[in-house]
């Protein structure tokens, strides 16, 4: 089930032409590669491809975003071989077997959602593409950071793959939103947290 959370927020105009918005969890810590789409804007579909590479048994990077009717490559830049594969609804698709050599041509990803990400041969390995449904999206930076612009009112969708709820979640604000304010999502605790 996809785990996602849609926001409703008020922005109030500003001189600048963006404004930070810091994601925090319940207990205040921030929240690094969360996907926020502004969800009443519209962003058209790139022709760039992007990459979804291989690197020491891991999927570099481990969250993509696209948009829906992008396209997206997988190389394998280890020097071992790995076979990607996803079950998600909006994509199954597999690519046997294969390492450095000729990569398989790039996937279509044509439905908005997510994709989860993994490999047949390395169970750990595991990464997400978030397909945004032709909505401007982000991910938050190591500071939980992402800048919205500043003329933007509208929804927001938040998406991080320890996000507690496994529902569509509406939350309400008002119009005293500003620079830096946080917003607050409940996220599962981590594997890393219990180590």
């Amino acid at each position: 089930m996809i785990k996602q959370m849609c926001v409703l927020l008020g922005f109030v105009p500003v001189l600048l032409h963006a404004q930070d918005l810091v994601l925090t969890d319940k207990e205040g810590n921030v929240v690094e590669n969360a996907v926020v789409s502004l969800l009443d804007l519209e962003a058209k579909t790139p022709d760039a491809i992007e990459i979804m590479d291989q690197k020491h048994k891991q999927f570099v990077p481990h969250l993509l975003v696209v948009q829906k009717g992008q396209k997206v490559a997988f190389p394998n830049s280890d020097d071992i071989r790995h076979h990607v594969y996803s079950f998600s609804p909006i994509k199954p698709f597999e690519i046997r077997l294969y390492q450095g050599e000729q990569p398989p041509p790039p996937v279509e990803f044509d439905e908005s959602g997510l994709v989860v990400l993994g490999c047949n041969i390395h169970d750990d390995m595991i990464g997400y593409i978030y397909v945004a449904d032709n909505h401007p999206a982000m991910l938050t930076n190591d500071k939980g950071v992402v800048s919205i612009p500043s003329s933007y009112r509208g929804r927001l969708g938040v998406w991080h793959e320890l996000l507690e709820s496994g529902d569509l979640e509406m939350k309400a604000y008002g119009d005293d939103w500003k620079q830096g304010s946080a917003l607050s999502i409940n996220l599962l605790p981590s594997f890393e947290d219990d180590l």
